[in-house]
């Protein structure tokens, strides 16, 4: 999977999700609006006019937003057999509760339909206690993050 890249619509959170999760940039930075993005390597490129680095999963860009949902699932089964789908954490895995919702917070910054659900995951507003004891319970049911917004919205 040498080659073999998301198109990432860039915005102004890809730079620091990247960095945060210690993906490696390996071209320089020519102002163009995308990234390519192969998580299997954990390297991104940023675009280039006229340029293709390698074939781009879909032959389409994604959203960051998309791209986030995608690498939670990735890391999910990272380590796992192809086969196996089963979602209990290991230990090494596990987070804690403000880290699954700082996770929320990042997935949903900049998404009309989550605007409530991310200013009240990123502590900007209080959290209703009903959406804290929805989250808690998806969180200790081991419910991604992706999966416990579109339950919620």
């Amino acid at each position: 999977m040498k080659n073999i890249y998301f198109l990432v619509k860039s915005d102004d959170r890809i730079i620091n999700f990247l960095k945060r999760e210690n993906f490696k940039c390996t071209a320089g930075n020519y102002g163009c609006p995308w990234y390519f993005i192969n998580i299997e390597n954990k390297i991104y490129k940023p675009g280039r006019p006229g340029v293709e680095y390698g074939y781009v999963i879909g032959n389409h860009a994604i959203t960051f937003y998309e791209f986030a949902q995608i690498y939670e699932m990735y890391k999910k089964y990272k380590g796992k057999e192809l086969l196996d789908m089963s979602i209990e954490e290991s230990p090494a895995r596990k987070i804690t509760f403000d880290e699954y919702l700082k996770q929320i917070a990042i997935g949903t910054r900049g998404e009309p339909i989550a605007l409530g659900l991310h200013l009240a995951t990123s502590g900007k507003v209080p959290m209703p206690e009903e959406l804290k004891e929805y989250l808690k319970e998806c969180y200790e049911n081991n419910i991604s993050p992706s999966d416990a917004v579109q339950g919620w919205i």
